[in-house]
């Protein structure tokens, strides 16, 4: 088995890298790449970058009331993640579980239950899965420090 490097291992140190690293490929209000951000700085750095290359992120917002995305816009992109309204009022700690779990689902490459016909035991299987990954990721997060309050979204 390969050892991952000291650098695949580093998580975010920063809100602005991960925004960066993130900004003009989503579609999300500020509110909500704050969010992302927070979230992303308590994870594996490599976990981060592949999310970026392959995931597209999408929010409501009071911008807009619909967009329409085309494929060519989505280019090389493998799937989406739309983070609800709910939350926003949740915990920092919930919110980060709820972005780690998702991005796990597509890290496991998971069937949707919506849309494929999962039976009760498989789609717990699934959620079991994502929790377990999800948690591993952010168990590692004790070395990183990440600011609770920032004077303006990015």
């Amino acid at each position: 088995m390969r050892r991952r490097s000291i650098d695949e291992r580093m998580k975010w140190r920063t809100l602005e890298e991960v925004d960066y690293l993130f900004g003009g490929i989503n579609s999300l209000s500020n509110e909500f790449r704050v969010i992302l951000a927070r979230a992303m700085c308590k994870i594996p750095r490599n976990i981060v970058e592949w999310a970026a290359d392959k995931l597209l992120f999408i929010s409501s917002s009071d911008e807009y009331f619909a967009f329409a995305l085309s494929k060519k816009e989505w280019k090389h992109k493998t799937g989406f993640i739309f983070l609800s309204e709910c939350l926003k009022y949740e915990s920092e700690e919930k919110q980060a579980f709820t972005i780690a779990h998702e991005l796990a689902h597509h890290k496991l490459k998971h069937k949707t239950p919506i849309f494929s016909n999962l039976t009760e035991e498989e789609t717990k299987r699934q959620e079991d899965e994502a929790d377990a990954l999800a948690n591993k990721w952010l168990r590692s997060d004790s070395e990183v420090r990440v600011p609770h309050s920032l004077d303006s979204p990015f």
